[in-house]
């Protein structure tokens, strides 16, 4: 099952960019400001149909020699998408319920013995606690950044969880992936500055112990609290880390509406080269 999200917004016959067509893992319960489009596979999107999920209905149209399908979902405005933005993929569909139940829960860091760049988060999501997967979420730019910056060099489907393969692969480019705070919350802004305060604590302890080139703290409002920095800016900083060179990244995550996917891959391309990921 795939489900496909058109951003809020989208006025009747808008083309859609492929950048800003995504497919998502979600009940639509969870995405109250997309409308959303259900299908069991890619070709079932130019049969006109009709599906019902959670009581919403769905009906799309194919345009036939125009190459649009059009979209609509229940009342909203119809929506023509380019048939080659269409991009489809298997996922994982939790509910609320589901999701809530994994609340702080804890996800094992990503770490491999040749570790030249740490990534890291701020806590786990509710979707990446459920998967037991890092920036898990379908609409969280981080794996899709690091392959346009060319970190990876293979798109890694994290939404439905990652296969042992993903992860082996990952380590392999020298990567890993920790956070500030252990437990799954469903925002950021739900952890305590003392709970941030001893994640970095943590941090510390971790890299003093592994030992990565360069770290990359992915939030600059979670670096402020958690290092008592109110002033620090995204970037290098000019301190070192447990003997690491510190980066400070944007936050990749959906919510973070000041990046797009290649701005992310731009400020992820400076720590991978310092760490010499990348040339």
């Amino acid at each position: 099952m795939v489900l496909l999200v058109v951003p809020e917004g989208v006025t009747d016959s808008e083309p859609l960019a492929e950048e800003s067509v995504a497919l998502v893992g979600s009940s639509l319960s969870l995405l109250p400001h997309a409308a959303s489009v259900v299908s069991n596979n890619a070709q079932e999107a130019r049969v006109p149909a009709v599906r019902r999920r959670s009581g919403r209905g769905l009906t799309w149209t194919s345009l036939g020699e125009k190459g649009r399908t059009r979209w609509q979902l229940d009342d909203s405005p119809t929506v023509e998408v380019p048939s080659g933005a269409l991009r489809w993929m298997p996922m994982a569909l939790f509910t609320r319920a589901e999701l809530e139940s994994f609340r702080d829960t804890e996800v094992p860091d990503l770490l491999g013995p040749d570790l030249r760049l740490l990534f890291v988060g701020i806590n786990p999501g509710l979707w990446t606690a459920a998967t037991q997967t890092h920036f898990a979420h379908p609409v969280n730019r981080f794996y899709p950044a690091l392959l346009q910056a060319g970190i990876i060099d293979r798109p890694i489907d994290a939404a439905a969880g990652m296969v042992e393969a993903d992860r082996a692969y990952f380590r392999s480019r020298g990567l890993g992936i920790t956070n500030l705070a252990p437990r799954a919350t469903a925002r950021a802004d739900e952890l305590s500055a003392e709970e941030l305060r001893a994640g970095g604590e943590r941090l510390v302890a971790l890299v003093t112990e592994r030992a990565p080139r360069v770290v990359a703290v992915a939030g600059i409002t979670a670096y402020r609290r958690a290092f008592g920095v109110p002033k620090a800016a995204l970037g290098r900083q000019p301190e070192t880390f447990g003997g690491a060179v510190l980066w400070v990244v944007p936050n990749p995550s959906g919510l973070n509406a000041h990046h797009t996917v290649a701005s992310l891959a731009r400020a992820y391309a400076e720590p991978a080269r310092a760490a010499g990921v990348l040339d």
